[in-house]
């Protein structure tokens, strides 16, 4: 990929693809003022994202930074607190990191 083509979204998600702290990167497929779901992102454990940095990188919502709360596997959603400062759609993208990493660092 030519480096005239790549985004800041691109960058920063290769950034942190690279130190190791990339859990998730993806769209949302609905959400609301303190969730954010994606039928991509599965995981078993209700607790196993709590505490992780939510980064949207672009659409609704681009960045917002937040820390998870919860998770639920039935509806893969993802509820981070405090609220988005707008609801994420279906155009809204994100990066997931692990602690203790955040966007921030990066960015």
């Amino acid at each position: 990929m030519a480096i005239g083509t790549l985004t800041r979204a691109a960058i920063l998600e290769q950034a942190i693809r690279m130190v190791g702290a990339l859990e998730a990167a993806g769209t949302a497929d609905a959400g609301a003022a303190t969730t954010l779901d994606d039928n991509i992102l599965t995981h078993p454990d209700a607790d196993q994202l709590k505490d992780y940095n939510l980064y949207l990188t672009g659409g609704t919502g681009d960045g917002n930074d937040r820390i998870a709360s919860a998770f639920t596997p039935a509806s893969d959603r993802i509820t981070v607190s405090p609220s988005f400062s707008a609801t994420p759609d279906t155009t809204t993208t994100y990066i997931l990191l692990r602690p203790p990493w955040r966007a921030q660092s990066f960015i």
